[in-house]
């Protein structure tokens, strides 16, 4: 009993493993937000960050392609405040390797901002710490929704 026990255990701990490992993996390719979804986890604001600070240059320009609110309304979902930041950021990355520096400089600790705010987080507030970390903040625009 206790060998089958032991077995059981190091067959739980590896398929823990496994699943730890797969979200890291997604996490550090920027697609920790879709990872979430199809766990059937709820998604963390900061998740709608990681594409942006994590992404490969094409799935950050696919990013900014989805729908974003009209001109003068605010971003009512994650998606469009994810989308409004990738075009912000893509206006600034003309490059990967542009899109790299902006990445570590800026979006990563955009990124452990949102991870630390306590509650009071909205796609609006999000949209409004991107614009500030983008931009200077004398500079930042509104992104037609703030």
């Amino acid at each position: 009993m206790v060998k089958l026990l032991r077995r059981r255990r190091r067959e739980t701990d590896t398929v823990l493993s496994l699943e730890l490992a797969h979200e890291v993996e997604a996490y550090l390719r920027g697609e920790h937000a879709e990872f979430a979804r199809r766990q059937g986890w709820p998604v963390h604001p900061a998740s709608h960050v990681n594409l942006l600070a994590h992404g490969t240059y094409e799935g950050v320009r696919e990013l900014a392609g989805r729908p974003v609110p009209r001109p003068g309304r605010p971003a009512r979902s994650w998606e469009e405040a994810a989308a409004l930041l990738a075009r912000a950021l893509l206006s600034l990355a003309p490059t990967p390797e542009r899109l790299g520096e902006l990445q570590s400089t800026r979006l990563v600790p955009l990124e452990l901002r949102v991870f630390a705010e306590e509650g009071g987080m909205s796609p609006r507030r999000l949209v409004e710490l991107g614009a500030a970390a983008l931009f200077a903040p004398e500079r930042a625009p509104s992104l037609d929704c703030v």
